[in-house]
C-alpha cells in the first residue's frame, strides 16, 4: 500500500532542505571568514613588523644624533650640555647593545664597547677638569669624538638597520 504525501510531509521535506541549504551556505561564510581573518593575521603581523623597524631605525638615528650633538658641544665649549649628552650616550649605548645583540657580530659589539669607554672617558674628563684649555686637548678630544665615537656608533646603527631589513626580506 503507498501513502501519499500529506501537507505535513511535504512540509518536512522543504523545512530539511532549508536546513541542507542553510549549513552549506553557513559553512561557505564560514570558509571566507577563516580566509579573510588569515589575511586580516598576516597583514598584522607585517604591520607589526614595519613598526618595530621604524621603531629601531628612529631609536639608532636617535643616537646617532646624540653622539653628533656631544662633539657639537665640546667644539662649542658647552661643558655641562656634553658631559649629560656623553652620559645620554653611554646609557643608550648598553641598552641598545643589549636590545640589538642578535644582529651584532663579535666585532660590532667590540667597537661598541670602545665607543661607549671613550665616551665614559670624555665624560670624565669634561666633568673633572672641564673643557680643555690648549687648542691640543680640545683637538684631542675633538678627534676621539669624531673618530671613535661619532663614527663607530653611526657605522654600528646603519649596521643593525640594514640587518634588520634583510631579516625582513
Amino acid at each position: 500500500m503507498r501513502r501519499c504525501a500529506g501537507p505535513g510531509l511535504v512540509l518536512m521535506d522543504w523545512f530539511t532542505s532549508t536546513g541542507n541549504f542553510a549549513s552549506i551556505a553557513g559553512l561557505v561564510v564560514t570558509a571566507f571568514a577563516l580566509y579573510y581573518a588569515r589575511s586580516a593575521r598576516e597583514a598584522a603581523r607585517e604591520a607589526r613588523k614595519a613598526v618595530r623597524k621604524a621603531n629601531a631605525s628612529e631609536a639608532l638615528d636617535r643616537i646617532g644624533d646624540t653622539a653628533n650633538l656631544l662633539q657639537a658641544c665640546v667644539e662649542n665649549d658647552l661643558q655641562h650640555e656634553a658631559v649629560v649628552r656623553a652620559r645620554d650616550l653611554v646609557s643608550d649605548v648598553s641598552r641598545y647593545k643589549l636590545r640589538y645583540d642578535r644582529f651584532l657580530d663579535t666585532n660590532s659589539k667590540t667597537r661598541l664597547d670602545e665607543a661607549r669607554g671613550q665616551i665614559s672617558v670624555i665624560s670624565r674628563s669634561l666633568a673633572t677638569r672641564g673643557v680643555p684649555a690648549t687648542p691640543a686637548e680640545k683637538n684631542r678630544l675633538l678627534r676621539i669624538c669624531h673618530e671613535e665615537v661619532v663614527t663607530v656608533l653611526n657605522e654600528e646603527s646603519a649596521r643593525i638597520v640594514a640587518a634588520i631589513e634583510k631579516e625582513d626580506e
